[in-house]
């Protein structure tokens, strides 16, 4: 047998405690990220990973400050300095092995997984059950605000709606806060970074656009606004004129979904908002016709389960009359819950119906979906369901 002559005390031989946990976690975050994983497990470790990572920084990186500022130099059989273990963690952080800052957006999150916001709400709901939303700076805002009710793609910026895309939300939560409260000062999303800058207590090592939002710094936020279109052209405007362009868009919202919880809210855009949140049976019944409407995927509603609910309910007219005018009211269990009318696709095509219903009128297991064809009076005329 060969005899082991490497010297047992050489650090080469040993893996750093704190760098070989990192390690550990980071293969933790490979799971979250495995598609093959089931989603609740993928979930499950993303809260395993981010607890962990909190309590690495809260525990063992602040107990390498604390041995740095007493003056002591403990080191493993790895050999390696308080001082060189912080500098390694650092660097890895400022590399990005290590996300920060990164904001957790329900919709991103949503997408990413391939399901329905709320799982990713019981997810941050566990998180605030753990305490670590408490110790948490959570920033939530948007990249730009979205145009209503005008003609085109909401999402390009032109000077007729940039009072819409200009005006994005911003909520900030800092570690521990408890009360929150409206401020309706001017700030811009590029003081996002230099905000969470500030609170970290993290003095970043390149240019930073943008200033904080809280300090004596935030006197320094231009009052105006400047946006780029896709040209490349600049759109300039005062706080004035911006705060003038957005009464505006909001007039036009409240127009278009009503204000606070009142029924029918933002499910009442239909024809018949009247019908919204109405029992389908208190309204006057009409005979069957001859027109009848297909459900796309119907067997998606005979096995629901809440935390990928099936709100879009789409279709297309069959039988007599298929491509005639008609508005729609779709009724989820009994209650209706929204109207829309039937559009063509193109013309003389059959006439095809795409709606959004709300995950409240959805319970777990078979749900029962009618489609009525919305008559004078208004009275429903049955076409179809489950």
């Amino acid at each position: 047998m060969r005899q082991y002559d490497w010297p047992i005390d050489d650090p080469a031989l040993y893996f750093n405690r704190e760098l070989s946990w990192l390690d550990f976690n980071q293969r933790v975050l490979e799971l979250a990220e495995d598609p093959e994983v089931p989603l609740l497990e993928r979930l499950r470790f993303c809260a395993i990973y981010a607890s962990n990572l909190d309590e690495f920084f809260m525990v063992r990186v602040a107990g390498l400050f604390d041995q740095l500022d007493a003056g002591i130099d403990a080191r493993g059989p790895d050999d390696l300095a308080p001082s060189e273990q912080i500098d390694t963690i650092q660097a890895r952080v400022l590399s990005g092995e290590i996300a920060t800052g990164t904001r957790l957006r329900q919709a991103t999150l949503a997408a990413d997984f391939g399901v329905s916001r709320t799982p990713v709400r019981e997810a941050l709901r566990k998180l605030q059950a753990s305490g670590l939303y408490d110790r948490s700076m959570i920033i939530v805002t948007a990249d730009n605000g979205e145009s209503f009710g005008r003609p085109g793609y909401g999402h390009l910026i032109n000077r007729r709606n940039v009072g819409d895309i200009a005006l994005t939300p911003l909520i900030v939560k800092l570690p521990f806060q408890r009360a929150g409260r409206i401020d309706r000062r001017h700030v811009r999303t590029v003081d996002v970074v230099p905000t969470i800058a500030r609170v970290v207590r993290l003095r970043p090592d390149w240019r930073v656009e943008g200033l904080p939002l809280f300090g004596p710094g935030t006197r320094r936020i231009p009052s105006t606004t400047v946006m780029r279109e896709r040209s490349g052209n600049r759109i300039r405007l005062s706080l004035r004129d911006l705060r003038r362009r957005s009464a505006q868009a909001l007039r036009l919202k409240m127009e278009l979904f009503g204000s606070g919880d009142r029924l029918p809210g933002l499910f009442g855009i239909g024809p018949h908002p009247e019908l919204v949140g109405t029992p389908a049976a208190s309204w006057q019944a009409l005979p069957a016709g001859s027109r009848r409407a297909d459900l796309d995927n119907v067997s998606r509603f005979g096995k629901v389960a809440l935390d990928s609910p099936p709100v879009k309910i789409t279709g297309r007219l069959a039988g007599a009359q298929n491509t005639a005018p008609l508005d729609m009211a779709i009724a989820v269990n009994g209650t209706i819950a929204a109207t829309a009318p039937a559009i063509a696709p193109r013309q003389g095509a059959p006439r095809i119906f795409s709606v959004l219903i709300p995950e409240s009128s959805l319970h777990d297991g078979a749900n029962a979906v009618d489609l009525f064809a919305i008559e004078a009076g208004p009275a429903l005329r049955p076409l179809g369901g489950t």
